[in-house]
């Protein structure tokens, strides 16, 4: 751990500390995300739900071994200077806790590429370059923590890494989104939700890379505080934000969907999902005799597709057959 010249406290724990307050805010969002993805999506694939869950348990892992780190610094070693200048476990998790949740991310949204591409190697590959090389900068920098090293070496490439693998997953998911879209032509309800979509992508994406940049930029403007620490405590947990906001806007989309009444919707294709639902308008009594098989295709029993004054809507929800390579 770096030693300062003096002791003040305020650069180095005193920003730890509000690091953990912000670390506590972000987790707040994510148990909101994490609740609305299971309410709003049960039927989702098992392996999903899963992933969704150990994200969430990383995080929350990983705040408590960042806030019983503050706890032992600034409480239990009060007054206790030498105490300041060792790491201990807890601290050190911090960086392998946050290694796992960004590649566990980041490997998400590789997927969403690999399928809006259709399966081209020659861009999947460079972003998955760019995840491992993430990755294993941060697996270095933490064994070399444990040998004693401290938290400098290696800090530049490593925030270099992060944001250019940020940024190029960002940039190809609002290209083969926008990309997609044009195949649709005329239809205002696919741009609007292409836009959202692209809103979405570039949103969750800007607050990793501004943060991962801010590490960067703090880093370089004051190596010996510990302010570049206490952002990179909430950049794990930003990763799994961007995961969950991501899987939540389909209900945005569903709705929108469902809004349009009279007609069958085509299918939307999101990163591997697809869903359709069309709707039929009734009347009460033709649906009555409908049930009762009583309406023929030419007979003189009233058609069951005539709008009259009162009216049934039959909202029929029909998902095609998942791929085995699709999200939900």
């Amino acid at each position: 751990m770096l030693s300062p010249a003096h002791y003040d406290l305020r650069p180095t724990y005193g920003a730890m500390f509000i690091g953990v307050l912000f670390a506590i805010f972000f987790q707040g969002i994510l148990s909101v995300q994490v609740y609305d993805y299971y309410t709003n999506f049960p039927e989702d694939p098992r392996r999903i739900k899963i992933f969704v869950a150990l994200l969430w348990i990383l995080d929350l892992i990983h705040l408590v071994l960042i806030a019983y780190s503050i706890y032992y610094y600034l409480i239990l070693n009060w007054g206790n200077t030498p105490a300041l200048f060792q790491m201990i476990p807890s601290l050190s998790s911090h960086l392998f806790l946050v290694g796992i949740s960004t590649l566990l991310s980041q490997m998400f949204f590789l997927f969403r590429i690999w399928i809006f591409s259709k399966k081209n190697v020659y861009i999947a590959i460079p972003v998955l370059m760019g995840v491992l090389t993430t990755f294993g900068l941060i697996i270095a920098t933490y064994a070399k923590v444990l040998q004693g090293s401290g938290l400098i070496s290696g800090t530049v490439p490593l925030f270099v890494a992060g944001a250019a693998t940020d940024l190029m997953i960002a940039v190809l998911v609002c290209y083969y989104i926008r990309r997609r879209s044009e195949g649709s032509r005329g239809m205002r309800l696919t741009r609007t939700l292409v836009g959202q979509v692209i809103r979405y992508t570039v949103a969750t994406s800007a607050l990793t890379s501004f943060l991962v940049l801010g590490c960067l930029t703090t880093y370089l403007a004051a190596p010996y505080t510990f302010i570049f620490i206490a952002l990179h405590f909430s950049s794990g947990r930003t990763y799994s934000i961007a995961v969950l906001v991501t899987l939540n806007a389909r209900r945005k989309f569903r709705e929108a969907i469902s809004s349009i009444e009279g007609t069958f919707v085509k299918s939307i294709e999101f990163a591997g999902i697809s869903s359709a639902v069309p709707r039929l308008r009734l009347d009460r009594s033709a649906l009555e005799q409908l049930g009762q098989g009583k309406i023929t295709r030419g007979g003189a029993n009233p058609s069951p597709w005539t709008e009259p004054e009162t009216l049934v809507q039959l909202p029929l929800r029909t998902y095609p057959p998942r791929s085995r390579l699709s999200l939900p």
